[in-house]
This record gives structure tokens, sequence and C-alpha cells, in this order.
């Protein structure tokens, strides 16, 4: 028998030679580089991770009136903090605004310092407001998604800009006379927040930096709306059957003149490939967002709605029933209320799911969320 050469080590004798038995070498992976850039990105995935679950138990009308009131609380504190921040006291008009704003805080709190310098007043009402306005929130637990989205809202960032605009250049030349919280508000809904943000969020907002953040916050609740209305709608365009009757009801009320503008198209569309979804769309496009389309902002109005938690949960549950009525388990269509009232009663959306949604806007800016 032939030594195989290949694995075989002969000697002068030639008897074979026993190979030293080798050596395993284990290869410890090597840790991951601890950078300060790689903690904020683990700590934002963390809370957008725990903000996301608690949005899933909460109707989502409730978690946006709160953060709504998050956001107003916060920019009131910031105009009070510019202003304390660079005046030797309050203003008579400011300590009125405080009692009419927060009027139980006021007798609380405020008696035995009101003509004290130095007092951090904005610190303690906004201990106050943590603790008693938003005490609810906390006692259910779901506070951490209310502060997660709030922060994130263009009207929030806006204020902080602001204030720290004011601050700066009041610090170097005190006013004659200090703004109203009206007026505060107003000029700081109109100030850019290009400054505070991450490089690649910039230049998603750039675009949209000549829009109130107020009127922004109207036009992404719209299109989370629309977006809504068109997951609803799709499954029923998308059939080469007929479309189904609570679909053009709903159609010629909020989209008047598609259907006559669908129908020759849909005759020639192949039956495998029916475009009448696609075409619903750009309608709603062209017909109610077309101001942010010519001007070149409607790139940031789709990256905050799909970072709203609203149009996660439609995704969510779109999905989820797409496959249903595919399956044969929905007999009839439901109108646009019913299939509203299912949405806000939903509290599942399968992690895989809503880890696709939530994750589609983080990656085109890169990072695990909008942050800054």
């Amino acid at each position: 028998m032939r030594a195989n050469l290949k694995t075989a080590t002969f000697g002068r004798t030639g008897r074979r030679r026993q190979e030293p038995p080798r050596q395993v070498t284990w290869r410890v992976p090597k840790p991951k580089r601890m950078t300060l850039a790689n903690m904020v990105r683990d700590v934002g995935r963390v809370a957008k991770k725990r903000a996301e679950e608690q949005a899933k138990r909460v109707p989502w009308r409730m978690l946006f009136a709160f953060i709504n009131q998050y956001i107003e609380s916060e920019c009131f504190l910031f105009w009070l903090r510019s202003i304390e921040e660079t005046s030797e006291g309050l203003p008579d008009a400011v300590w009125k605004a405080i009692e009419r704003e927060y009027p139980v805080f006021w007798d609380d709190n405020l008696s035995s310092r009101r003509r004290r310098t130095h007092a951090r007043v904005w610190k303690r009402l906004d201990n106050w407001i943590f603790t008693n306005v938003f005490a609810e929130v906390r006692r259910e637990g779901w506070m951490d998604a209310v502060v997660y989205y709030a922060v994130r809202d263009r009207r929030y960032l806006r204020s902080e800009a602001y204030w720290l605009k004011c601050t700066e250049e009041w610090r170097e030349k005190k006013p004659s006379s200090y703004p109203s919280f009206e007026r505060w508000r107003q000029a700081a809904f109109r100030c850019s927040e290009l400054g505070i943000v991450r490089p690649r969020l910039r230049e998603v907002l750039r675009p949209a930096d000549h829009i109130s953040a107020d009127h922004f916050a109207k036009v992404v609740d719209c299109c989370v709306d629309w977006d809504e209305f068109a997951s609803w709608a799709r499954t029923g365009l998308e059939q080469s059957a007929a479309i189904p009757q609570p679909v053009r009801r709903e159609l010629r009320r909020r989209c008047p003149g598609f259907l006559q503008y669908d129908a020759p198209r849909r005759r020639t569309d192949p039956p495998e490939c029916i475009g009448s979804w696609p075409r619903l769309v750009d309608w709603i496009t062209s017909h109610y967002f077309s101001r942010a389309w010519r001007q070149g902002w409607l790139g940031a109005v789709r990256y905050y709605t799909q970072l709203h938690p609203h149009w996660i949960r439609v995704m969510c549950y779109s999905a989820r029933w797409r496959r249903d009525w595919e399956d044969g388990r929905i007999k009839a269509y439901p109108s646009l209320t019913e299939w509203r009232q299912a949405v806000d009663s939903d509290a599942d959306g399968s992690s895989r799911e809503r880890h696709f949604y939530t994750a589609g806007a983080a990656r085109r800016i890169g990072g695990s969320g909008m942050g800054r």
C-alpha cells in the first residue's frame, strides 16, 4: 500500500513518524471599542426600545395629548429660564404669567420666594410639573415614552435652540424689556434648530428650516392621517376584482375625482399588477402636500411621519390585516371607522414588524433614532 504523501511523514528508517498533536488556539473575539459615540448609541437604543414598549400600551391620542402638554410646559420653562438666568430679578409680568399658567404651583411654592433673587424658580416649577402634572403618567409607567417622543419634536428642539440663543445675547446686552411668553413662543418656533442636531439629521431638516415648528407638526399629523387612510384602502385597490363599496364611498368623500381619474387606467392594468394604490398615493401627495413637495421639505415630513408612534402602529396592524384578508380569515371589508378603531385598540404588532418599521427611518439617518 502506498503511503499518502500528503498526510504521512517518514524518517530515515522508512517508518512513519507520528506528528506531534496540534495545539488548538481559541480566538478570543476582540472586545468592542467603547467610545463615547458607541455609548450614546447604546443608551439611545435602550431608551428607544423602552419608549416603544410603553407606547404600545397607551391609546395614541392620550399619548400625544401628554406629549403636546410636555412640549408646551418645557417651552414655558425655557422662556422662564432665559429670563431668570439673565436678569437680577423676574419682572412683574413674568410673575403674573406663572400665576396664570400654574396657579396651584404659585399658591404652594412662591409666596415666600417671590421677591428673592436667584430663587431658581424655573427649576422649582420644572420639578413641580414633573411631580404633579404628569403624576398619572408616571404612576401608570409610560413617562419614558412621553419624554422620548417630546424631546425629538421640532417644537421642543427649536425652543431649546432659542433659549440658548436668548441666553447668549441677553447676557451680553440686557434687553430693554423681556418678551411675553406668547411672543417668545412664536419666535422660538421660527428659530432654526439646525445648530443643535446631528449633522445627518441636519441635512434632512435643512429644506424645512423656514417652516414654523407648529405648522410643521400639523403637516406631519395630516400625513399620518392620510397614510392610515391609504393603508386601509390599499387591499381593496390592489385586488383585480371591483373596488369594495366602503373604499369607493370614502374615496368619493375624501378624494373627489380620483375614481374617475383611476378608472380608465385600472382597466388597462395587468391583473397581477393593479396600479390603483400607487396612483392614490401620488394623488394624495399632489393634492394635499403639493407645497411641501414643490419646496423640497416633503422628505422631512416623511421622516417625522415614520417616527410617529401611531404611524408605526398603523403599519404593523396593516401588515397583519392584509395577511388575514389574503388567507380568507376576513370575509367583509371593514369601513374606515371600524378599521381605525381596530388600529387604536391594537396593542400588539409583532416585535419583528415593529422593529422593521421603527428601524427604517433610523437607517436613513444613521444611528438608533433621531437624537441629536
